[in-house]
């Protein structure tokens, strides 16, 4: 369940469309059966229906995403529903819901293509047994932007471990394309950030209680300024940083109300505004000496940095 890249460049790749069940088909792919020469991230796939799927993480909490990739909203075959659960029993049954219905009613949007017919779309997924993140470039915008979904596992900071640390993270409105809904590159930059649109996590951090909305933010000492709330954007960081000649990456946190609940695995803000070429890679130094990054253009112009495998 080691950490693995999957680009829709491999030889072998599943290809994401604005079709029925395309979304189900690249994650069984990623997730759960593998492809070419890239191994299965280590998940099982227990339920399965007409263009519908549920998906478990082979290690971790276990959490199990729920996806329709039939058309069923309102931005039909161009976007799929997610939702979270802690655990299930059929296709349609489960328990811990996250987001709940009460906090929204499509679950989290996927949004997977501009157009809904068979035009091939790239993507880039880094997954392990527990977690995954999945940025698609789906034409609706210019250049190579991307838009991004998480779940799984964030690292949590309570001692003993964190049960409900299952987070489910992207946009949360159907059939817009404006870039100001995508949420996983949108960020803050000081801890007691309000609760942000689309994020969630299982439960609070005591373990009580229902699905929680989170926010997230960066270092606040480097960090952008964020005139769009998205990462990579309005640095006043010169990039390469002048003394060193270095690139600065930050954390992205997850907190609830002021309380830091852990990080997001595998994503980093970088603090100057998009300073690599889309897909570009670089190996970390100092603290961060033995791990591999690769830079992903996103909305607004910013861009996010994936952790990489090193080999």
């Amino acid at each position: 369940m080691a950490l693995t890249l999957y680009l829709s460049t491999d030889a072998g790749a599943p290809v994401i469309t604005g079709q029925a069940g395309s979304i189900l088909t690249t994650l069984t792919a990623i997730l759960v059966n593998g492809y070419g020469s890239r191994a299965a991230a280590g998940w099982t796939k227990p339920y399965t229906g007409t263009n519908k799927a549920v998906f478990k993480a082979g290690g971790g909490n276990q959490g199990c995403l729920w996806i329709d990739d039939s058309g069923l909203g309102a931005g039909g075959l161009k976007e799929s529903r997610l939702f979270g659960y802690e655990a299930m029993t059929a296709l349609d049954t489960g328990t811990g819901q996250f987001p709940t219905a009460s906090q929204s009613s499509v679950g989290i949007v996927l949004r997977k293509s501009a157009t809904a017919d068979a035009t091939a779309r790239p993507w880039v997924c880094v997954a392990d047994g527990s977690c995954f993140q999945l940025w698609i470039v789906t034409g609706d915008h210019a250049g190579n932007r991307s838009l991004g979904t998480f779940f799984g596992d964030i690292v949590s900071y309570k001692t003993g471990g964190d049960a409900y640390s299952m987070a489910l993270i992207g946009r949360a409105v159907e059939n817009v394309v404006t870039e100001t809904n995508e949420r996983l590159s949108y960020v803050g930059t000081a801890i007691n950030q309000a609760a942000m649109t689309g994020h969630y996590l299982a439960r609070g951090y005591t373990g009580l209680g229902t699905a929680q909305n989170v926010g997230k933010f960066l270092d606040g000492s480097k960090s952008p300024t964020l005139t769009s709330n998205t990462m990579g954007t309005g640095s006043v960081l010169v990039y390469p940083n002048a003394v060193d000649g270095g690139l600065y990456v930050s954390p992205v946190w997850v907190c609830q109300n002021a309380i830091l609940r852990g990080h997001i695995p595998y994503l980093w803000a970088p603090m100057h505004s998009a300073p690599l070429t889309h897909l570009d890679t670089y190996s970390g130094t100092g603290s961060l000496a033995g791990k591999k990054f690769m830079a992903v253009d996103t909305a607004n112009g910013g861009q996010a940095h994936l952790e990489i495998p090193v080999s």
